[in-house]
């Protein structure tokens, strides 16, 4: 099966039912309206000279134009370059250039950040613009209004290329991980059974379209349910989507939960029609889990995965199971193996490590990456043993649950001893007044390395030198001493990914020169 596949299937067996609401736009279509304006954008595509194989970047915040886009590029074999609406003008163009993109469909809050790269971009042959006429540029509306909404005839094979996604840039120079219609396919049946879309199941989708989690719409769609998006991340407005629409599934990562459990008089919205909530990017500490549990009773799911797989997942049961019975060791973790891939720790010769020890990340599956985008060396070192290395560093427990410990490029080295940041964090994460915190290690001419936190505090909280003190002493008094920072700095904003991940790369320029 293809992705274009499953929206063929979608549209013939809810044609009549809603299938989208796209509440800052204030529209709505039922699969039948949809799928038109995707057939009628696909062939609008091919219309003015896209093919297979085509690299077609979009940069443009979240829509049902982008959605549209998405499936229309897959119908006619292209490749779809999601770009970050958060990255520098020099940063879109690395990857437009990188990616060797034909065309780019952009929205028209970007056109000035265009205007400031155009000249930069060597590849770029077809302007769209999503909203409006511009002089030189195709208009999208009139790519549908034109054209037929008949179902384009492209020779498609299960691992052609779909999608080239970005690496979010945490260790270095992003890289594109080129993904498969197998591979999407795979995760997508994967979505299907662990999450539990069902026909007419609606789907509050808050993460941004650009990221590889786009997967969990695009199998809402294939299942039959509804789409419900918005422009940007407003928690108060998340919260009244959530009660009017009648919600049933929001993914979020910690830091959207944090802001959304935060809003005055939570407790007032009736949730009531939330299945469960899917929570990714990073470990979910005890303190967010239990919040979720209280406002969301119908369970949380946690996953694991990266631009280039998907690994594990914890299911909606698991966590409500532990949660009843106060044991929320479990609800820490990122679950288990998924169906369609296996998931090893091995330590750096690729030897399975004992139950409970730390080591690296690898999975094999149809859904792991074809290879990194014209990066021959670093696709072999990623994939040598038909494995791919994660760059993670997780234990395993006896039951099969994985506990991810940190990145393998973030570990800290003290005095002969390993200090995993991810760990620190969180005993951090717990003080009171703390909301966003990252550890990096930073020189020391006795120790070699030590940790040092960069925490940004809640709002109305003071820095102080007393607070930084507090804060040492909370960790010391939770950790071993060597984990604990030797030294505290305010940040009045952290740098974030798009995915609400603290960049450690940024901070280690800021404070420790690295």
């Amino acid at each position: 099966m293809l992705l274009g596949d499953m929206v063929d299937m979608a549209i013939r067996r809810h044609a009549n039912e809603l299938c989208f609401v796209d509440i800052t736009q204030k529209k709505r279509f039922n699969f039948r309206q949809f799928g038109e304006r995707i057939y009628r954008l696909a062939n609008g595509l091919l219309s003015i000279g896209i093919k297979k194989g085509d690299r077609v970047a979009i940069l443009q915040g979240n829509c049902h134009q982008y959605l549209e886009t998405l499936f229309a590029i897959f119908k006619v074999g292209a490749i779809a370059v999601p770009l970050n609406i958060r990255l520098s003008g020099q940063e879109i163009a690395y990857q437009i250039n990188d990616s060797e993109a034909n065309t780019l469909i952009i929205g028209e809050s970007y056109l000035e950040l265009l205007k400031s790269i155009k000249s930069d971009l060597k590849t770029v042959k077809f302007y769209i613009c999503f909203e409006k006429p511009i002089e030189g540029m195709r208009y999208y509306e009139d790519l549908i209004k034109n054209n037929p909404a008949t179902n384009p005839e492209v020779d498609l094979r299960e691992d052609d290329p779909f999608m080239i996604q970005y690496t979010s840039g945490t260790t270095g120079v992003p890289k594109g991980a080129v993904l498969t219609h197998k591979g999407a396919v795979s995760m997508a049946y994967d979505y299907m059974v662990h999450y539990g879309f069902y026909p007419r199941d609606k789907l509050l989708y808050v993460f941004p379209y650009f990221h590889v989690a786009v997967l969990i719409p695009i199998t809402c769609f294939w299942g039959g349910g509804v789409n419900v998006t918005l422009r940007g991340f407003n928690p108060q407005e998340i919260a009244e989507v959530i009660q009017n629409e009648k919600i049933n599934c929001c993914p979020l990562v910690p830091t959207m939960a944090y802001f959304l459990f935060s809003i005055p008089n939570i407790e007032k919205y009736d949730f009531s029609s939330i299945r469960g909530s899917v929570f990714g990017a990073f470990p979910l500490s005890e303190t967010i889990a239990k919040k979720s549990m209280e406002i969301f009773p119908g369970g949380i799911a946690q996953s694991y995965g990266c631009a280039e797989t998907t690994a594990t997942v914890l299911l909606y049961n698991e966590t409500r199971e532990k949660i009843e019975a106060e044991n929320y060791k479990t609800i820490t973790s990122c679950g288990k193996e998924m169906m369609g891939v296996q998931v090893r720790i091995v330590d750096d010769e690729d030897v399975d490590v004992p139950v409970g020890e730390v080591g690296e990340i690898i999975v094999k599956g149809d859904r792991v990456m074809k290879e990194y985008w014209k990066r021959p060396r670093e696709t072999a070192e990623a994939l040598r043993g038909g494995w791919f290395h994660t760059g993670d560093l997780a234990r395993m427990d006896e039951q099969g649950y994985v506990y991810i410990v940190d990145r393998k490029k973030d570990m800290i080295k003290t005095g002969g001893e390993n200090v995993y940041p991810v760990e620190v964090e969180n005993v951090i994460q717990s003080h009171p007044a703390v909301m966003f915190v990252g550890v990096i290690g930073t020189p020391d001419e006795k120790w070699g390395e030590v940790p040092m936190a960069v925490v940004q505090l809640k709002p109305g909280i003071k820095p102080s030198e007393e607070l930084k003190k507090e804060i040492i002493e909370h960790c010391r008094a939770r950790l071993a001493h060597y984990k604990a920072p030797k030294k505290v700095v305010f940040a009045e904003t952290m740098p974030m990914t798009a995915a609400g991940k603290v960049l450690k790369r940024e901070l280690r320029k800021i404070y420790s020169g690295k």
